[in-house]
Protein backbone atom coordinates (compact mmCIF):
# COMPACT_ATOMS: atom_id res chain seq x y z
CA UNK A 1 0.00 0.00 0.00
CA UNK A 2 1.24 3.47 -0.87
CA UNK A 3 0.95 6.73 1.04
CA UNK A 4 -2.30 8.51 1.72
CA UNK A 5 -2.65 12.13 0.68
CA UNK A 6 -4.39 15.41 1.35
CA UNK A 7 -4.53 17.39 -1.87
CA UNK A 8 -0.95 17.91 -2.97
CA UNK A 9 0.52 16.62 0.29
CA UNK A 10 1.58 12.94 0.40
CA UNK A 11 1.18 11.33 3.81
CA UNK A 12 3.57 8.35 3.96
CA UNK A 13 2.76 5.38 6.17
CA UNK A 14 4.81 3.31 8.57
CA UNK A 15 4.27 0.62 11.18
CA UNK A 16 4.78 1.97 14.70
CA UNK A 17 3.93 0.17 17.94
CA UNK A 18 2.23 -2.60 16.00
CA UNK A 19 -0.10 -0.43 13.92
CA UNK A 20 -0.10 1.40 10.61
CA UNK A 21 0.07 5.14 11.11
CA UNK A 22 1.16 8.27 9.28
CA UNK A 23 4.92 8.72 9.19
CA UNK A 24 5.60 12.27 10.29
CA UNK A 25 8.74 13.00 12.35
CA UNK A 26 7.92 13.82 15.97
CA UNK A 27 8.67 17.55 15.69
CA UNK A 28 7.46 18.11 12.12
CA UNK A 29 4.85 20.88 11.78
CA UNK A 30 2.13 18.36 10.90
CA UNK A 31 3.14 15.66 13.40
CA UNK A 32 0.12 16.38 15.67
CA UNK A 33 -2.14 14.93 12.96
CA UNK A 34 -0.22 11.64 13.05
CA UNK A 35 -0.38 11.53 16.84
CA UNK A 36 -4.11 12.33 16.94
CA UNK A 37 -5.04 9.64 14.43
CA UNK A 38 -2.81 7.09 16.16
CA UNK A 39 -4.50 7.73 19.50
CA UNK A 40 -7.91 7.58 17.84
CA UNK A 41 -7.04 4.12 16.48
CA UNK A 42 -6.26 3.01 20.04
CA UNK A 43 -9.59 4.28 21.38
CA UNK A 44 -8.14 7.12 23.45
CA UNK A 45 -11.12 9.35 22.60
CA UNK A 46 -13.87 6.74 22.73
CA UNK A 47 -16.02 6.80 19.59
CA UNK A 48 -13.81 9.22 17.68
CA UNK A 49 -15.85 9.18 14.47
CA UNK A 50 -19.18 9.88 16.18
CA UNK A 51 -17.74 12.71 18.28
CA UNK A 52 -16.12 14.40 15.27
CA UNK A 53 -19.33 14.03 13.26
CA UNK A 54 -21.11 15.87 16.08
CA UNK A 55 -18.47 18.61 16.00
CA UNK A 56 -17.20 17.95 19.54
CA UNK A 57 -13.83 19.09 20.88
CA UNK A 58 -11.48 16.34 22.05
CA UNK A 59 -8.31 16.21 24.11
CA UNK A 60 -5.87 13.78 25.74
CA UNK A 61 -2.61 14.66 27.47
CA UNK A 62 -0.56 16.75 24.99
CA UNK A 63 -2.97 16.62 22.03
CA UNK A 64 -6.21 18.49 21.39
CA UNK A 65 -8.79 18.68 18.61
CA UNK A 66 -10.87 21.85 18.71
CA UNK A 67 -13.05 23.99 16.48
CA UNK A 68 -11.37 27.34 15.75
CA UNK A 69 -12.66 30.44 17.49
CA UNK A 70 -14.45 32.85 15.14
CA UNK A 71 -11.53 35.27 15.12
CA UNK A 72 -9.13 32.44 14.13
CA UNK A 73 -11.31 30.80 11.47
CA UNK A 74 -10.02 32.87 8.54
CA UNK A 75 -6.40 32.09 9.45
CA UNK A 76 -7.22 28.38 9.80
CA UNK A 77 -8.83 28.40 6.34
CA UNK A 78 -5.76 30.06 4.78
CA UNK A 79 -3.42 27.52 6.41
CA UNK A 80 -5.53 24.61 5.19
CA UNK A 81 -5.53 25.97 1.62
CA UNK A 82 -1.81 26.81 1.68
CA UNK A 83 -0.90 23.36 3.02
CA UNK A 84 -3.06 21.17 0.77
CA UNK A 85 -3.95 23.33 -2.22
CA UNK A 86 -7.58 22.33 -1.64
CA UNK A 87 -10.48 24.82 -1.60
CA UNK A 88 -11.08 26.73 1.65
CA UNK A 89 -13.75 25.49 4.02
CA UNK A 90 -15.34 26.86 7.16
CA UNK A 91 -15.91 23.31 8.51
CA UNK A 92 -12.49 23.06 10.11
CA UNK A 93 -10.77 21.55 13.10
CA UNK A 94 -7.46 22.55 14.68
CA UNK A 95 -5.09 19.79 15.81
CA UNK A 96 -2.72 21.12 18.47
CA UNK A 97 0.17 19.47 20.32
CA UNK A 98 1.96 21.19 23.17
CA UNK A 99 5.39 20.79 21.57
CA UNK A 100 4.46 22.30 18.15
CA UNK A 101 4.03 26.07 17.81
CA UNK A 102 1.16 26.19 15.30
CA UNK A 103 -1.94 23.98 15.12
CA UNK A 104 -2.71 21.91 12.03
CA UNK A 105 -5.85 23.01 10.14
CA UNK A 106 -7.91 20.20 8.61
CA UNK A 107 -11.49 19.93 7.41
CA UNK A 108 -13.85 17.64 9.27
CA UNK A 109 -14.45 15.59 6.10
CA UNK A 110 -10.71 15.12 5.48
CA UNK A 111 -10.09 14.13 9.10
CA UNK A 112 -12.84 11.52 9.03
CA UNK A 113 -11.62 10.22 5.69
CA UNK A 114 -8.06 9.73 7.00
CA UNK A 115 -9.41 8.06 10.14
CA UNK A 116 -11.55 5.66 8.10
CA UNK A 117 -8.70 4.81 5.71
CA UNK A 118 -6.30 4.09 8.58
CA UNK A 119 -8.97 2.05 10.35
CA UNK A 120 -9.49 -0.11 7.25
CA UNK A 121 -5.74 -0.53 6.72
CA UNK A 122 -5.18 -1.58 10.33
CA UNK A 123 -8.05 -4.08 10.31
CA UNK A 124 -6.55 -5.68 7.20
CA UNK A 125 -3.03 -5.55 8.69
CA UNK A 126 -4.12 -7.22 11.93
CA UNK A 127 -5.80 -9.93 9.84
CA UNK A 128 -2.47 -10.72 8.19
CA UNK A 129 -2.50 -8.24 5.34
CA UNK A 130 0.61 -6.42 4.08
CA UNK A 131 2.16 -3.44 5.76
CA UNK A 132 2.90 -0.15 4.01
CA UNK A 133 5.36 -0.09 1.13
CA UNK A 134 8.25 2.40 1.23
CA UNK A 135 7.39 5.62 -0.56
CA UNK A 136 9.75 5.89 -3.56
CA UNK A 137 9.35 9.66 -3.63
CA UNK A 138 10.71 10.07 -0.10
CA UNK A 139 14.49 10.28 0.24
CA UNK A 140 16.13 7.68 2.43
CA UNK A 141 16.91 9.08 5.88
CA UNK A 142 20.49 10.34 6.00
CA UNK A 143 23.02 8.67 8.21
CA UNK A 144 23.65 10.53 11.49
CA UNK A 145 26.53 12.96 11.15
CA UNK A 146 29.61 11.48 12.84
CA UNK A 147 30.77 14.83 14.22
CA UNK A 148 27.31 15.55 15.67
CA UNK A 149 27.23 12.10 17.26
CA UNK A 150 30.64 12.79 18.77
CA UNK A 151 29.39 16.08 20.26
CA UNK A 152 26.26 14.36 21.65
CA UNK A 153 28.41 11.63 23.19
CA UNK A 154 30.49 14.30 24.94
CA UNK A 155 27.40 16.04 26.32
CA UNK A 156 26.01 12.71 27.53
CA UNK A 157 29.25 11.86 29.33
CA UNK A 158 29.44 15.30 30.94
CA UNK A 159 25.85 14.91 32.09
CA UNK A 160 26.59 11.55 33.70
CA UNK A 161 29.48 13.17 35.57
CA UNK A 162 27.20 15.94 36.86
CA UNK A 163 24.44 13.51 37.83
CA UNK A 164 26.90 11.35 39.76
CA UNK A 165 27.60 14.25 42.14
CA UNK A 166 24.44 16.34 41.91
CA UNK A 167 24.25 19.29 44.30
CA UNK A 168 22.06 22.38 44.54
CA UNK A 169 24.91 24.31 42.94
CA UNK A 170 25.19 22.19 39.79
CA UNK A 171 21.56 21.01 39.46
CA UNK A 172 20.72 23.89 37.12
CA UNK A 173 23.68 23.13 34.86
CA UNK A 174 22.70 19.46 34.75
CA UNK A 175 19.10 20.31 33.87
CA UNK A 176 20.18 22.63 31.05
CA UNK A 177 22.64 20.09 29.66
CA UNK A 178 19.94 17.38 29.78
CA UNK A 179 17.58 19.53 27.72
CA UNK A 180 20.34 20.21 25.16
CA UNK A 181 21.08 16.49 24.92
CA UNK A 182 17.43 15.57 24.37
CA UNK A 183 17.13 18.17 21.61
CA UNK A 184 20.26 16.74 19.97
CA UNK A 185 19.00 13.16 20.24
CA UNK A 186 15.75 14.17 18.55
CA UNK A 187 17.47 16.25 15.88
CA UNK A 188 19.73 13.31 15.00
CA UNK A 189 16.70 11.03 14.74
CA UNK A 190 17.92 8.78 17.54
CA UNK A 191 14.49 8.83 19.24
CA UNK A 192 12.56 7.98 16.07
CA UNK A 193 11.31 4.38 16.13
CA UNK A 194 11.02 4.30 12.35
CA UNK A 195 14.83 4.78 12.17
CA UNK A 196 15.58 2.09 14.74
CA UNK A 197 17.67 -0.16 12.47
CA UNK A 198 19.63 2.78 11.03
CA UNK A 199 20.39 4.21 14.46
CA UNK A 200 21.43 0.86 15.89
CA UNK A 201 23.90 0.26 13.09
CA UNK A 202 25.34 3.80 13.14
CA UNK A 203 25.97 3.99 16.87
CA UNK A 204 27.36 0.45 16.99
CA UNK A 205 29.72 1.05 14.06
CA UNK A 206 31.10 4.29 15.49
CA UNK A 207 31.13 2.97 19.08
CA UNK A 208 29.68 5.68 21.25
CA UNK A 209 29.03 3.78 24.49
CA UNK A 210 27.03 6.47 26.30
CA UNK A 211 24.79 7.12 23.29
CA UNK A 212 24.41 3.36 23.00
CA UNK A 213 22.84 3.39 26.47
CA UNK A 214 20.39 6.13 25.47
CA UNK A 215 19.54 4.29 22.27
CA UNK A 216 18.85 1.03 24.10
CA UNK A 217 16.69 2.94 26.59
CA UNK A 218 14.70 4.43 23.70
CA UNK A 219 14.23 0.94 22.24
CA UNK A 220 13.02 -0.24 25.65
CA UNK A 221 10.43 2.56 25.79
CA UNK A 222 9.21 1.64 22.29
CA UNK A 223 8.80 -1.98 23.45
CA UNK A 224 7.02 -0.89 26.64
CA UNK A 225 4.54 1.26 24.70
CA UNK A 226 3.35 -1.71 22.65
CA UNK A 227 3.53 -4.24 25.48
CA UNK A 228 0.38 -6.19 26.41
CA UNK A 229 1.08 -5.39 30.07
CA UNK A 230 0.70 -1.63 29.52
CA UNK A 231 -2.41 -2.07 27.44
CA UNK A 232 -3.93 -4.35 30.08
CA UNK A 233 -3.03 -2.04 32.98
CA UNK A 234 -3.88 1.22 31.17
CA UNK A 235 -6.32 0.33 28.37
CA UNK A 236 -7.26 3.92 27.59
CA UNK A 237 -3.76 5.39 27.85
CA UNK A 238 -2.43 6.73 24.53
CA UNK A 239 1.19 6.33 23.44
CA UNK A 240 3.58 9.16 24.19
CA UNK A 241 6.69 10.81 22.79
CA UNK A 242 9.91 10.14 24.66
CA UNK A 243 10.74 13.83 25.16
CA UNK A 244 7.97 15.22 27.33
CA UNK A 245 6.60 11.76 28.07
CA UNK A 246 6.03 10.24 31.52
CA UNK A 247 8.99 7.83 31.42
CA UNK A 248 12.56 9.10 31.52
CA UNK A 249 15.19 7.42 29.38
CA UNK A 250 17.10 6.99 32.64
CA UNK A 251 14.40 4.64 33.96
CA UNK A 252 15.74 2.03 31.55
CA UNK A 253 19.27 3.39 31.11
CA UNK A 254 20.07 3.22 34.83
CA UNK A 255 17.95 0.16 35.51
CA UNK A 256 15.80 0.77 38.62
CA UNK A 257 15.11 -2.27 40.82
CA UNK A 258 11.87 -4.11 40.06
CA UNK A 259 9.87 -5.67 42.92
CA UNK A 260 10.20 -9.48 43.06
CA UNK A 261 7.66 -11.49 41.03
CA UNK A 262 6.57 -8.37 39.13
CA UNK A 263 6.71 -7.98 35.35
CA UNK A 264 8.94 -4.98 34.52
CA UNK A 265 6.37 -3.60 32.07
CA UNK A 266 3.47 -4.16 34.45
CA UNK A 267 5.28 -2.42 37.29
CA UNK A 268 6.24 0.48 35.01
CA UNK A 269 2.60 0.84 33.91
CA UNK A 270 1.58 0.96 37.57
CA UNK A 271 4.17 3.69 38.21
CA UNK A 272 3.16 5.64 35.08
CA UNK A 273 -0.50 5.58 36.10
CA UNK A 274 0.40 6.62 39.65
CA UNK A 275 2.62 9.48 38.45
CA UNK A 276 -0.12 10.80 36.16
CA UNK A 277 -2.69 10.79 38.96
CA UNK A 278 -0.33 12.38 41.49
CA UNK A 279 0.55 15.18 39.08
CA UNK A 280 -3.13 15.81 38.34
CA UNK A 281 -4.04 16.04 42.03
CA UNK A 282 -1.06 18.19 42.98
CA UNK A 283 1.10 19.41 40.05
CA UNK A 284 4.78 18.84 40.63
CA UNK A 285 7.15 21.83 40.90
CA UNK A 286 10.19 22.43 38.72
CA UNK A 287 13.21 20.18 38.99
CA UNK A 288 12.84 16.73 40.47
CA UNK A 289 11.47 14.98 43.52
CA UNK A 290 9.77 11.85 44.77
CA UNK A 291 6.63 10.71 46.55
CA UNK A 292 5.51 7.77 48.62
CA UNK A 293 3.09 5.30 47.04
CA UNK A 294 1.28 2.82 49.27
CA UNK A 295 -0.29 -0.07 47.38
CA UNK A 296 0.36 -3.76 47.91
CA UNK A 297 3.77 -2.56 49.12
CA UNK A 298 5.29 0.81 49.94
CA UNK A 299 7.29 2.37 47.11
CA UNK A 300 9.17 5.61 46.75
CA UNK A 301 8.74 6.83 43.19
CA UNK A 302 11.23 9.42 41.91
CA UNK A 303 10.49 11.81 39.04
CA UNK A 304 12.38 14.50 37.14
CA UNK A 305 11.31 17.07 34.56
CA UNK A 306 13.82 16.08 31.88
CA UNK A 307 12.39 18.55 29.34
CA UNK A 308 11.92 21.25 31.98
CA UNK A 309 8.11 20.97 31.85
CA UNK A 310 6.73 17.44 32.21
CA UNK A 311 7.48 15.04 35.09
CA UNK A 312 8.98 11.73 33.98
CA UNK A 313 9.51 8.56 35.98
CA UNK A 314 13.11 8.21 37.07
CA UNK A 315 13.13 5.26 39.49
CA UNK A 316 11.06 3.34 41.99
CA UNK A 317 12.44 1.68 45.10
CA UNK A 318 11.17 -0.03 48.19
CA UNK A 319 10.18 2.43 50.92
CA UNK A 320 11.35 1.54 54.40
Amino acid sequence: MGPLSLGRVPLPLCVSEGEITLYLPARAPFAPLSLLLSWAQRGAFGDFRAKVERGEDLGAQEISLTRPEPERRALAERRWQAWTGLPPSDDLYLVQAGYIEHPVSITRAALLSLHDQLDALNRAYRAGGPGPMPDPDLPAPPEPDRFQLHLAEGIARDLDTLDAEITPDNAGAAAAKRRVLLVDLERLGLLDEALRARNDAAVEALWFPTLRGYLEAAFAIFDYLKSPERRAAMPSAPPFLIVGGPVSLDWFRLGPPIPPRSSPHLFLAFCEDTLTLENLVSPFPLGQGDFLCIAEHRYRIAWRKDDGVHPALLSATWAE
